[in-house]
C-alpha cells in the first residue's frame, strides 16, 4: 500500500536526511529514506502494544511486592511471638498466612519472567499470549481453575 505525505516542512526533511546519513555511516548496509520511513511506521503497533504488556505486568508485579511485603510482616510478627512464648497466637497467626498465601504467586512471577523475555527477544505474539494467560489467572483467583 502506499502513503503520500504532502506540505512536510524542508526543516523535517532534513533532519531525517541527517539521522540517515549517521546511520549509512556506520553500517555497512545503506538504506534510503523511504526505506527508513516505512521501518519507523511499521514499529508503531508493536510499541503500543509492549507499552501496554509493560504497564499490565508492572501493575501485577506491583501488587505482588505488596502481598509480599504483607507475609513478611506476618512472618515477623509470627517470629516476635514465638520468641516471646506465645505459641498460641503464632499458632494462630500461622494459620491465617497459610490460609492468605497465594498458591499461585511462584505461576504469576514466572509467566512474568516470560513475558520480559518475550519482549526482550521481541516475540510479540509470545508476550501477548502470555500476558492474556497472566490476565486469565488473575480473573480466576478466587475460583478452583485460578488456585
Amino acid at each position: 500500500m502506499d502513503i503520500r505525505i504532502r506540505n512536510i516542512n524542508p526543516k523535517v526533511v532534513f533532519a531525517i536526511d541527517k539521522v540517515l546519513d549517521k546511520f549509512n555511516k556506520k553500517n555497512s548496509t545503506k538504506i534510503s529514506r523511504n526505506q527508513f520511513l516505512i521501518d519507523t511506521l511499521e514499529k508503531i503497533p508493536e510499541e503500543d502494544l509492549y507499552k501496554k504488556i509493560d504497564s499490565e505486568t508492572a501493575v501485577q508485579l506491583k501488587a505482588m511486592v505488596e502481598n509480599m511485603e504483607a507475609y513478611q510482616d506476618t512472618v515477623d510478627k509470627l517470629f516476635f511471638l514465638l520468641i516471646t512464648g506465645d505459641t498460641e497466637e503464632a499458632l494462630n497467626l500461622s494459620e491465617d498466612l497459610s490460609l492468605k498465601t497465594d498458591k499461585n504467586v511462584g505461576r504469576k512471577i514466572n509467566l512474568i519472567s516470560k513475558i520480559l523475555d518475550a519482549i526482550i527477544q521481541e516475540d510479540k505474539t509470545k508476550a501477548q499470549n502470555l500476558n492474556n494467560e497472566l490476565k486469565e489467572r488473575n480473573e480466576n483467583y478466587d475460583t478452583e481453575e485460578g488456585i
